[in-house]
């Protein structure tokens, strides 16, 4: 029996869905290319170009790219789906790209909240330590390391279960956890943004009460010496 929403459901399912998801990692690797492009253009500092803004761009070019090759292998032809998915090992690559791209995506987010704190909390030792510099190195540590070894396990036993079971562990006891880190570190920046924001109010308002006392109290004196000259004029 036809079921109009069922064919809905298996329309939305097989084809908006992959081509909306295609295309948007496409547009994510686009936006990022020209991002970093505009961002290496403006950025003459060696020490804060190749920082953790430049590291987080580099990951979102990545993530889309990894996921216009796991999307994309849905919409290949049957002939060259269907030998993709006889594939044991290219199978199992396509489907953990997904997984890692999302997975590099955090630690790369994680590690530019943990650079937002830092500059907050001690901006001189920040910039003379080169902290940002050797953040975006832990991280590209990090996630490639992730990334072999991911790939490795999967490509050295290409078996539903084996993969499935990997792809929990990083969802459920990497994944998330890297999430809630990022949330909270965020947290913590937003809270010393709004004190630095506050202290920096506080100061201004200092400046300008101070300028406008100085202000006033030259007023008096030119005043208080213009009724003497007046004075002795008409003496």
């Amino acid at each position: 029996m036809f079921s109009y929403e069922t064919f809905l459901y298996e329309y939305y399912d097989v084809f908006v869905k992959q081509y909306l998801l295609f295309s948007c990692s496409i547009a994510v690797t686009v936006l990022n290319v020209l991002c970093l492009y505009f961002y290496l253009r403006r950025c003459f500092d060696s020490t804060s170009r190749f920082g953790m803004i430049f590291m987080l761009f580099v990951t979102h070019i990545a993530y889309g790219c990894f996921n216009v090759l796991s999307y994309g292998s849905d919409l290949l032809p049957e002939y060259l789906f269907n030998f993709v998915k006889n594939s044991p090992r290219l199978f199992v690559l396509i489907f953990t790209l997904s997984q890692i791209s999302q997975q590099i995506v955090a630690v790369s987010s994680a590690f530019v909240a943990v650079d937002r704190v830092l500059v907050m909390a001690g901006p001189i030792k920040y910039g003379y330590y080169k902290i940002t510099r050797k953040l975006a190195w832990l991280a590209a540590i990090l996630n490639i390391g992730l990334f072999f070894m991911l790939i490795g396990a999967c490509l050295i036993i290409p078996k539903d279960a084996f993969v499935l079971k990997t792809s929990t562990i990083v969802r459920y006891y990497i994944f998330s956890p890297t999430l809630l880190i990022e949330a909270f570190l965020y947290v913590v920046f937003l809270l010393q943004f709004r004190s630095y924001v506050r202290c920096r109010t506080n100061a201004v308002a200092k400046q300008l009460t101070a300028q406008v006392g100085r202000k006033g109290h030259d007023t008096k004196s030119k005043t208080s010496t213009f009724s003497a000259t007046t004075s002795s004029c008409f003496k």
